[in-house]
């Protein structure tokens, strides 16, 4: 039950932290930088949750599906 909530509060804020830094860096250069930053923890998520090797095959495609999630899904 908390995952599905603190995914709905998430992607709330998602949204309203890409409105406001569209406004303040401009959209590309927003949208980049939410971008990085959202990897950023979520990598950071992952190794506190499970660590993982990342010189394996499977962290790097879990790394490309999470950039590519953000960027097409967000």
């Amino acid at each position: 039950m908390l995952p599905a909530i603190l995914t709905a509060l998430f992607f709330a804020a998602s949204g309203i932290c890409g409105r406001r830094s569209a406004v303040v860096y401009g959209s590309l250069r927003g949208n980049a930088l939410r971008l990085l930053l959202a990897a950023a923890a979520l990598g950071m998520a992952g190794c506190l949750i499970g660590p993982v090797d990342f010189d394996s095959r499977t962290a790097h495609r879990l790394l490309v599906s999470g950039v590519v999630g953000f960027g097409l899904g967000d």
